[in-house]
């Protein structure tokens, strides 16, 4: 007999990101609203340290959690794990986050479970990637709701065939505590940079900026590890930027590098809708970003700038007329951020989440 109030997280977590922060203090965010969930992870032993870091978090967080181990790119004996205990536990609702936990929750759901499937974005930077993200459209076809994060993702997700009637928007939310900024003189310009280092992130193009901007009137923190590390700091070095940029690594308290900061500056190529940009906007931080994807839902000219993916001119335009108007924008950021506190609080997305849930088991 289904389990009609339970629901599963099932998740394979990645690098620390959004979608982890996500699927963490979403757990607590539902648990505070009185929905039984539990988390399971599906583990890939191939680069166990990738989910041992999660699970870390987990532990400091008091998370109750189950582990199923991945040896393999299709791994038969995990599928089969899976059917079990699901049909053992029967949930209502089986609630997967990103591509392989959509894939086995599809193969694996016993009959009368409900599949919802978060899409937390595409990032199409490898062939492999862009195979996986096609079948994980497929799933989405086939799933019981998905939740988009952002107007453009449920417009994008319709465009791949996924019908318009099952894709719910539900934001992401402030994960982190939203501190006092603590900024001293705004020359030099102190602008940040917050992601994973990894192509579609546009951290070069930024650096491109910062090489056509007068030397030591700006300084750039990078805030992140991945990939393209070694290539970013070869390009600032050959670009004479060593005393323009800094790359500081992976620190779980961002927020307290941007209270520091006077800008945060998101070059992407695509987005869903980014944690970082939700911080900046909830903490009253000017922004210049890209105009891709959720960004421009969170941008206005009351707080920031947006610009062209992948040009570095228009972005170091778009810092120098930062420089001509910081006062007004700071002012009016901090004005818009009370609006994005409410908008984006834990409350709201799980009370979001749940709704979705009920379309799905009104008995939930």
């Amino acid at each position: 007999m289904m389990n009609s109030k339970k629901v599963i997280f099932l998740f394979t977590p990645g690098p620390i990101g959004g979608a982890e922060k996500i699927v963490l203090h979403g757990i607590m965010a539902l648990k505070k609203e009185k929905i039984d969930v539990e988390l399971w992870l599906i583990k890939e032993e191939r680069v166990p340290h990738v989910a041992e870091a999660f699970i870390e978090l987990l532990k400091f967080y008091e998370i109750q959690y189950r582990v199923f181990s991945s040896y393999k790119v299709f791994d038969r004996k995990l599928l089969k794990t899976l059917e079990q205990d699901f049909l053992q536990i029967a949930p209502a609702i089986i609630h997967a986050h990103g591509f392989k936990a959509a894939f086995y929750g599809k193969l694996s759901i016993p009959t009368g479970t409900k599949l919802v499937v978060t899409h937390h974005g595409k990032t199409s930077h490898t062939f492999k990637v862009k195979v996986y993200e096609y079948i994980e459209d497929q799933i989405m076809k086939r799933a019981a709701a998905v939740i988009a994060v952002s107007q453009d993702m449920k417009i994008q997700l319709t465009q791949a065939g996924i019908a318009s009637n099952k894709i719910k928007v539900v934001e992401n939310f402030m994960t982190s505590k939203v501190i006092p900024r603590s900024r001293t003189d705004s020359v030099p310009l102190k602008l940040l940079f917050v992601g994973r280092l990894s192509p579609e992130k546009g951290c070069s193009v930024l650096i491109d900026a910062m090489a056509k901007l007068e030397r030591g009137a700006f300084k750039l923190t990078v805030l992140g590890q991945g990939i393209e590390f070694s290539n970013l700091q070869k390009q600032m070095q050959e670009q004479n930027l060593a005393g323009d940029v800094t790359f500081v690594g992976f620190k779980q308290n961002v927020n307290e590098y941007m209270a520091l900061c006077d800008v945060i500056v998101m070059p992407s190529f695509r987005e869903g809708q980014p944690l970082t940009l939700i911080e900046a906007c909830c903490m009253g931080i000017p922004v210049v970003a890209s105009n891709v994807g959720g960004i421009p839902e969170l941008v206005k000219e009351e707080n920031g700038y947006l610009v062209p993916a992948n040009d570095s001119f228009e972005l170091s335009q778009a810092l120098k007329r930062l420089t001509l108007n910081l006062a007004s924008l700071e002012k009016s950021s901090e004005e818009l951020s009370h609006q994005y506190k409410d908008r984006f609080s834990g409350q709201t997305w799980a009370n979001n989440t749940i709704s979705v849930y009920k379309t799905v088991c009104s008995h939930l």
